[in-house]
């Protein structure tokens, strides 16, 4: 699934930075769909409220790369360096969830 991911941002971005708008809805729509399917997975994994956590915080990420993405496309400067400011600290909220989710796992191997 994270593979798949990976593929669908891949092409989701590019999509939106070619401006073809109707091939990026399809592919934001099957990278929110893996989302869920992630999620899901989680919860398979840690339960019902992991997995309820988890789809925000996982959504929170790719609206960081949007944000980057648009940031580039129209060349603003401050879009981008926010954008970058937010996944910079994105591993570490991821970190937490996953602590949060399983106290084994150091918050900070994550972030």
């Amino acid at each position: 699934m994270l593979c798949e991911h990976v593929f669908l941002a891949a092409a989701a971005t590019d999509a939106a930075l070619g401006r073809r708008n109707t091939e990026f809805q399809a592919a934001a729509g099957a990278l929110d769909a893996n989302s869920v399917d992630l999620s899901k997975a989680i919860g398979s994994v840690y339960g019902p409220d992991a997995e309820k956590a988890f789809l925000p915080l996982w959504r929170k990420h790719i609206g960081f790369f949007i944000d980057y993405t648009v940031g580039v496309a129209t060349k603003d400067k401050a879009k981008q360096e926010k954008a970058v400011s937010d996944l910079v600290q994105y591993p570490k909220d991821f970190g937490a969830f996953m602590h949060s989710a399983s106290p084994a796992i150091p918050a900070n191997v994550v972030g």
